[in-house]
């Protein structure tokens, strides 16, 4: 895996979480934490805090290769993340209002899609696995701002550039009713991780305690195409980041090119701790436990 380990990126075992290589040290955001992708091509992307000697701090997507070596500016923005060919990047454009930005890789093109408002908060871009469809994660705030709509879409990257108002929702089932522990306002909309197949995904719910160490995290097993509930897998302790409304971006679900591995990492046990869960087939049996790969790692990518 490549992961966000005390402000470097860093590859490491997906076993025992033993340090491979560092491909950069000194990494950080001005907003949440770093997000490494790993390309099919052995190329590593990441986001990179930068803060000028005049003017207002901001985010560039820069490159390294996998075997280590000098990193490259790519693009200005945050939250990186490569199609499954290889051949697409995506990311979060550094600008007001938002935009998600598809550069290709091979022509060197880029198309954005903007969002209509101000301050949507995009956040866990995510890949379908015929590289076409492009979901995300948005946190829309209510016009007094005193409550959140959480809503996850699919963008398809072979349309023109032009607003994000064209993706298609994403159908989830509702999350449990909050309980008293739950801020106000919390929603009950799953906030959407990732496909496993054209048919399948991972959908994320936050179980709120009365302390981050007791909260819960409760990933299912989802059909986008009908937003029928598969297969809930067991429950992890702690808070899942993959939306604001779950307490920040601090922590993400990474799904590997089979399908088949989870990469979950948590933050609400004040290091944070990443998981590796082989969820096999068929999806319905899931019964293991995560196996705890190591601790004070976030956001990682698979490799292969």
């Amino acid at each position: 895996m490549v992961v966000w380990k005390g402000f470097a990126i860093e590859v490491i075992s997906s076993r025992d979480g033993h340090r491979i290589r560092a491909l950069a040290t000194g990494v950080a955001l001005n907003r949440g934490l770093p997000h490494p992708t790993v390309s099919p091509r052995g190329i590593v992307y990441f986001d990179q805090g930068v803060a000028p000697p005049v003017g207002i701090p901001f985010e560039q997507i820069r490159s390294v290769p996998l075997l280590g070596g000098p990193a490259t500016v790519v693009a200005n923005g945050r939250d990186p993340t490569i199609s499954p060919n290889g051949s697409l990047l995506a990311y979060v454009t550094d600008s007001s209002p938002e935009a998600i930005a598809v550069l290709d890789l091979d022509t060197g093109a880029t198309k954005r899609w903007a969002s209509s408002s101000v301050g949507p908060d995009i956040t866990q871009l995510s890949w379908s696995t015929d590289s076409r469809f492009l979901a995300f994660t948005a946190v829309i705030p209510s016009s007094d701002r005193r409550t959140e709509s959480l809503g996850n879409w699919a963008l398809d990257v072979t349309a023109a550039s032009g607003s994000l108002g064209t993706a298609s929702r994403i159908r989830l089932p509702l999350c449990p009713i909050p309980d008293l522990w739950a801020p106000y306002g919390a929603s009950r909309a799953m906030a959407w991780v990732g496909y496993l197949s054209p048919h399948e995904g991972i959908g994320a719910c936050q179980q709120f305690g009365p302390s981050p160490q007791s909260g819960r995290i409760q990933l299912d097993l989802v059909d986008p195409t009908d937003g029928r509930l598969v297969a809930r897998l067991p429950s992890l302790r702690g808070e899942l980041g993959v939306a604001n409304a779950f307490a920040g971006t601090e922590s993400t679900v990474s799904i590997d090119a089979s399908g088949r591995y989870l990469a979950v990492g948590e933050a609400g046990t004040g290091t944070g701790a990443l998981y590796r869960w082989s969820i096999g087939q068929p999806r319905t049996a899931v019964a293991a436990r995560p196996v705890l790969v190591t601790r004070g790692a976030f956001a990682a990518s698979w490799v292969g």
